[in-house]
């Protein structure tokens, strides 16, 4: 009969809290003196109820003591235990195939149920779950088969039906004393071989062996893949040698044949059931080392643990126990001046920077999401503010930029100076139109003679791929329009925005549809410009005006509640300054890479790149799948789009609609 039921245990089942509870015992053991218990005592109890627990790690039996150290221990979780907990990287994907196929999915626990909720209500959807069992909801906790009983009886399902999942040795007690099957996970501490010693129909490395095990009832063996995703598999593979053979730019289609290749495989085979097992089993030390990466990349940087041994101060002379000096702040474990500490002194000095610096930069390469989630919901202490990382980015960015690629910021700064000669001669042409004085028509065509040899220099000074326009074919051209539009004193301005727009679409990648367009609408003309304006000028500038529009592009798209943890719009803004940190981190690695810098862009990270960042640092924030996380980026960027546009237009409004520089 195949199961229609699955109840799991929590605690190192489906999610990892051993750092938390850890945490919490050790708070409760050293206030009461039992500062010889080890980490590895702690965890063999956990699946125990708490008075068990403390009973066999320190032999108390008096009942009010042990009541009292669990008070302590729930008092110290209500602080730290979520913040220390983080699911195993296969249990939402094996619980979504679960729900997707009409199972029922319910929890055991011995922890309490308000915990387990706050937990999946930050990494579920609301309503995920058929039931959750805490400590709360039994008068006997596990082994005891009251809860496993009270479970079945409230989703209406029989034990033939219903298999209960757990890592521990009460599990197993528990199922046994209910007569329900089993089925061990061994995620904790208990081995294979104490598990198999009862009765058990399966026992997992993993959860992903929870649906591809074939021997289990209610479980098919994984299906072969779909005939239509080789040809989809061959495509990408093919465009990702491409990329990879011609070198350029962000190898995209690598990425999505990465992507597409890892989502088939998940659950599907291309081989014989046989082989495909032998493979699996050959691969298991290879997809433990990439569980416990993946768990590692949740989890972050490890709290250190509070020192127990005494200390004398060597600034303020106080006697103590613990990492810091309660009456000075200094640190337990101040040591004798070395090169590093040299070093970190002399950035200090430079850029004003800790030693959190060089973490959140570490943290940054690989896991972005998580780093932004734990710093905007209060775990501040490790990491560097993002405003002040964005600026010291943009500082070394441009030293590097002088080391490898000087010339980038010589052009940059003859673009400028062209453009405020343009500036000044389009300021003097504005006053002579204004005046509406004909004599000066000749004045007026040689002052737009300038302009256009300016600009054609300009282009002219592009990569060769570009072709420069003529200026002398410009000028000839230009003075022909202004002949035909002289009874419209306005017209010489309008004529010369036609241009200049024709000037620089020559050399575009637009299609030609879009630039004949832009081309026969002045005011879209504009507003193009006055975009292209913004994104070609200062980089740190740039980068500063555009957070507040992906802040609130970011805010609209993750507004649901069911998008946790739900930020404010102020929140949204740091999270977009870690991205943007991130980008220029990146842009940095890539100049050492190239060799060269583009000054006038955002990054030096092409458009797929910046938009695969995004996806990823969204995937790790709110706990998505990699697809939702894609359609939740493109609608952000649709949006921020939009605003941008609607915001050039107000300005040119406001502005009078006819400046344009």
């Amino acid at each position: 009969m195949s199961y229609t039921t699955y109840i799991f245990d929590f605690d190192y089942t489906l999610a990892d809290s051993s750092r938390g509870i850890v945490m919490c015992y050790r708070h409760v053991l050293t206030r009461e003196g039992f500062l010889e218990v080890t980490d590895e005592q702690i965890k063999r109890t956990i699946g125990k109820t708490l008075e068990d627990s403390f009973s066999e790690m320190t032999g108390i039996t008096d009942v009010q003591r042990l009541a009292s150290m669990k008070q302590q221990y729930v008092e110290h979780a209500n602080s730290c235990m979520t913040a220390n907990t983080h699911l195993f990287p296969e249990t939402k994907e094996v619980l979504s195939r679960l729900k997707q196929q009409g199972a029922r999915i319910a929890i055991l626990s011995t922890k309490y149920r308000y915990r387990i909720e706050e937990l999946a209500a930050r990494d579920f959807p609301a309503g995920f779950f058929d039931l959750i069992v805490g400590g709360e909801d039994v008068r006997q906790m596990k082994p005891s088969p009251e809860g496993l009983l009270l479970a079945m009886e409230r989703l209406q399902a029989t034990p033939a039906e219903t298999l209960y999942l757990g890592d521990s040795v009460v599990d197993a007690l528990t199922a046994q004393a209910a007569g329900v099957p089993f089925a061990g996970v061994l995620h904790g501490v208990t081995t294979r071989e104490e598990l198999a010693a009862y009765p058990h129909i399966a026992i997992y490395d993993n959860l992903h062996a929870l649906l591809s095990a074939a021997s289990l009832p209610g479980v098919q063996a994984p299906p072969w893949v779909a005939w239509w995703k080789l040809p989809m598999l061959y495509f990408m593979g093919s465009m990702a040698w491409d990329e990879l053979v011609e070198a350029s730019g962000f190898p995209l289609f690598l990425f999505l044949f990465l992507l597409t290749l890892w989502w088939t495989l998940q659950g599907r085979r291309f081989l014989p059931l046989p082989i495909h097992r032998w493979m699996m089993q050959q691969l298991q030390p290879l997809n433990r080392r990439l569980r416990g990466f993946f768990l590692r990349v949740k989890r972050g940087r490890a709290i250190p643990t509070n020192t127990m041994s005494t200390t004398v101060c060597k600034c303020c002379g106080e006697i103590y126990q613990g990492n810091f000096c309660p009456r000075c702040g200094q640190a337990a474990t101040t040591s004798r001046y070395r090169m590093s500490n040299a070093l970190k002194n002399i950035a200090g000095g430079f850029f004003n920077i800790d030693s959190g610096f060089g973490r959140t930069l570490i943290d940054l390469f690989y896991r972005p999401g998580h780093l932004i989630r734990e710093f905007v919901t209060g775990r501040r202490a490790f990491y560097f503010r993002p405003f002040q990382m964005l600026f010291i980015l943009a500082a070394i960015y441009i030293m590097i930029v002088q080391l490898v690629d000087p010339d980038a910021l010589r052009k940059a700064q003859d673009d400028e100076y062209k453009a405020k000669v343009v500036q000044e001669q389009l300021a003097e042409v504005r006053r002579s139109i204004q005046e509406k004085n004909s004599s000066d028509q000749e004045r007026v065509v040689n002052l737009l003679t300038q302009v256009v040899d300016t600009l054609d220099a300009v282009v002219a000074a592009e990569s060769a791929d570009v072709p420069a326009l003529s200026g002398e074919q410009e000028k000839t051209d230009m003075e022909e329009e202004l002949q035909d539009e002289q009874e419209d004193d306005g017209g010489f301005f309008l004529v010369f925005i036609k241009k200049i727009s024709a000037l620089f679409a020559g050399g575009q990648s637009m299609s030609k549809r879009l630039n004949q367009f832009v081309e026969s609408h002045p005011f879209v003309q504009r507003v193009a410009n006055l975009l292209e304006g913004w994104i070609h000028g200062n980089k740190a500038f740039s980068v500063l005006v555009t957070l507040p529009l992906f802040a609130l592009a970011s805010r609209f798209v993750f507004r649901k509640p069911k998008y946790r943890p739900q930020f404010n719009m102020t929140e949204h803004l740091f999270v977009q300054a870690f991205i943007a940190c991130q980008l220029l981190l990146l842009s940095m690695v890539l100049l050492f890479v190239h060799g060269h810098a583009d000054m006038d862009d955002f990054y030096d990270v092409s458009a797929s790149g910046i938009f695969f960042i995004f996806c990823f640092v969204y995937k790790q924030l709110y706990c998505l799948s990699w697809w939702e996380s894609f359609v939740r980026t493109f609608k952000m960027f649709v949006i921020a789009l939009l605003l941008l546009i609607l915001l050039a237009i107000l300005v040119l409004i406001v502005g009078g609609g006819m400046l344009l520089i």
